[in-house]
Parts: structure tokens; C-alpha cells; sequence
């Protein structure tokens, strides 16, 4: 059992360095010589993630089902908000809606309501209680239904029990 909880802390910590490894690189677009600052940058960022960021699940088969779920409604809603820019009549109708978040608090809240305010089209404005206001270009949508799918797939990534609000066959 000790062994295993070694094995553990050793993948944690590994994953986050590699995570803030790739994060740097990419900051610096690869260039050999920022190293110099960002191995210690690494290190330090890895360090305060481990004091400040709670253990969690992640669910690496939802993971690889979120990406491209993420990427296909990131693209239709751009697709969306593009055309309703570009249509003469600006055919859109914002609103606030509130929305009840069935998450627990810490870090599956804010995946969600970050993902909430990538999504084209949406913005996250407020979170009250278990409460989340989302600013929406078109109060037409169903976007409370949209909302619960994207809750559900973020409560898969953290491998979190909840209860579906929607059919199955929407969670696609």
C-alpha cells in the first residue's frame, strides 16, 4: 500500500513537471536558450501546484473523448458567431442565463466555467453559490441543454459520479 501510494505522488508529480515543461516551450516557442530560466520556472510552478492544487482524477479516456468534443463545438460555434457577425440583419438576441451547477467546488467548477467562456457564442459572468451566469449571444438556444452536456463532460474528465440531465445520445 506504501508503495503504491509512492508510485502515485512519483506520477504526480512527473505529469505536472512534464505538463509545465511543455507549457514553457511553448511560451518560448521552443528556443534552446530560455531553458536557462525556465527550468527553475518549472520547478517552481510544479512546487506551488503540489501545495496549492489539490490531487485529482483525471480520467484519461474522457480526456480523449473531451478534446475533440471541445474542438468540434469550439469550431460550430465559431462557425455561428461568425455568420450571425456577418449577416446583415445581426441576427442575435443576448441574454443572462443562470445556470444551476451540480459540480463540486475546486477545480471541476472552474474547468467548467472556463470552458463555458471559450465556447463561442458564451461567456461565463458570474458565479453565485452553486449558481453559474452565462452571458449568451443568442437566447434562442437551448443553451441550458448544451450547458448540462458540457457539465457531464467535464464530470467525466474528473471522473466524478453525476447524474445526466440529458439523453444519452446528446452527450455526442
Amino acid at each position: 500500500m506504501a508503495r503504491q501510494v509512492m508510485i502515485n505522488r512519483l506520477f504526480m508529480l512527473l505529469s505536472r513537471t512534464a505538463m509545465f515543461a511543455v507549457l514553457w516551450w511553448l511560451l518560448t516557442e521552443g528556443q534552446p536558450g530560455s531553458w536557462g530560466l525556465g527550468v527553475p520556472a518549472v520547478l517552481l510552478a510544479t512546487l506551488v501546484s503540489l501545495l496549492l492544487v489539490p490531487r485529482m482524477t483525471i480520467s484519461i479516456p474522457a480526456l480523449l473523448r473531451f478534446i475533440p468534443f471541445f474542438l468540434r463545438h469550439s469550431l460550430e460555434g465559431g462557425m455561428d458567431v461568425a455568420g450571425r457577425a456577418l449577416h446583415s440583419r445581426l441576427p442575435i438576441t443576448p441574454v443572462l442565463v443562470d445556470y444551476p451547477l451540480k459540480l463540486p467546488e475546486g477545480l471541476p467548477r472552474v474547468v467548467m466555467i472556463n470552458m463555458v467562456s471559450l465556447l463561442p457564442g458564451t461567456l461565463s459572468v458570474e458565479i453565485d453559490n452553486d449558481g453559474l451566469r452565462v452571458h449568451v449571444l443568442d437566447g434562442n438556444s437551448d443553451i441550458t441543454v448544451r450547458l448540462g452536456i458540457l457539465e457531464c463532460r467535464v464530470a467525466e474528465l474528473f471522473a466524478l459520479a453525476m447524474t445526466p440531465t440529458v439523453s444519452d445520445h446528446s452527450l455526442t
